[in-house]
């Protein structure tokens, strides 16, 4: 481990550090933070895609630009327990260090969005339970050299102890089970588990269904289970295998717009959204016209930010060639007018 890649950062103090909830609220200053408070620690050891996406609070930040940008770092969380006690709560190794907050927007459900100054691959990011949460440390910020930070290094090298984060592997997501019985029973036991948010578990019991025969109903779940687990890349080619058998379906289509857009493929994610509009109709019902209302504004988001028009002009064609509504149809051009004036170049906004 190089001594000059070692970085200390203090962030709320949690369980999980995978969302917070009833069961695991922030504890900032000795008090837990209400709900809704902003906390963007929250989601620091959340396996996203097969990496973690940490972010430092304001006061970290400023530190960090003392530190070199790049890759190869170790990582070392630190947190106030809710008594008051600065301890190591977990760590990345290998991580890449951004001075400056990264932003990866979700365009289809803002609670994806991404923002961080480290990343680092799920693999090598390691949170203590709480009871082993026993390095006791003065707040660090940055690159230190003290014996407490030796200690903790120490301590990171040698652990060999359980982890609290969640990590899926290939062994996890491809495993079976060894039960002898038939498809249709496979698959009621993959859905009693689905039903009970036994993800893994269901994922166990459809693969082994899905070597007996190839159905694209199990192929779903899966899909539905590693979505869930925020395993978007292994997603895709099974809701993409859905759509080849069957031909299109809005939870499909959807679902890919959904998981491009999660790993900011932005050129696939409206390739879906286009896809999604036959499914709106005449869009003459109300239920329709939201439809169409809130695929247009996310292509309209996507196109704004990648400074390209094209493809929302190819997309109001097609729903203004679907449908008569006036509703629908003023909306759509309304956007499409605001997005090309903020598009256009500024010799093309001049003329």
């Amino acid at each position: 481990m190089d001594k000059t890649k070692i970085i200390f950062c203090n962030i709320c103090w949690m369980k999980s550090y995978s969302g917070a909830h009833d069961g695991d609220r922030p504890v900032r200053n000795k008090e837990f933070l209400m709900e809704g408070a902003v906390c963007g620690e929250a989601f620091n050891f959340e396996d996203h895609d097969g990496k973690c996406y940490g972010f430092a609070p304001a006061d970290n930040r400023a530190t960090l630009q003392n530190v070199h940008s790049g890759d190869g770092y170790t990582v070392l969380w630190c947190a106030e327990d809710p008594n008051g006690t600065n301890r190591l709560v977990g760590w990345y190794k290998n991580a890449t260090v951004y001075h400056e907050l990264q932003e990866q927007v979700a365009y289809t459900n803002d609670e994806y969005s991404l923002y961080y100054n480290f990343v680092a691959n799920s693999e090598d990011c390691f949170l203590l339970p709480e009871n082993e949460r026993n390095i006791i440390l003065d707040k660090l910020w940055g690159e230190h050299d003290t014996e407490a930070a030796t200690k903790a290094v120490e301590f990171v090298k040698n652990y060999s102890g359980q982890l609290a984060n969640y990590r899926m592997s290939d062994e996890l997501a491809f495993a079976t089970t060894d039960i002898e019985t038939d498809f249709d029973k496979l698959v009621k036991l993959g859905e009693e588990a689905l039903d009970k948010q036994y993800f893994v578990a269901a994922i166990t019991y459809f693969n082994t269904a899905l070597k007996i025969k190839q159905d694209t109903t199990v192929m779903f779940y899966i899909a539905e289970c590693y979505r869930t687990l925020n395993s978007f890349s292994r997603a895709i080619p099974l809701y993409e295998k859905c759509v080849e058998i069957d031909g299109d379906s809005l939870a499909a289509v959807m679902s890919l717009a959904c998981m491009y857009d999660f790993i900011g493929n932005r050129e696939k994610t409206l390739i879906y959204l286009e896809r999604s509009i036959p499914f709106a109709g005449k869009a003459n019902s109300e239920k329709d016209i939201d439809f169409c209302k809130v695929i247009f504004t996310r292509v309209c988001r996507i196109c704004h930010d990648i400074k390209d028009a094209a493809p929302a002009k190819r997309i109001a064609f097609e729903i203004h060639s679907i449908t008569s509504n006036e509703e629908t149809n003023q909306y759509v051009t309304s956007m499409l007018t605001m997005l090309e004036e903020k598009t256009a170049t500024p010799e093309l906004a001049a003329k």
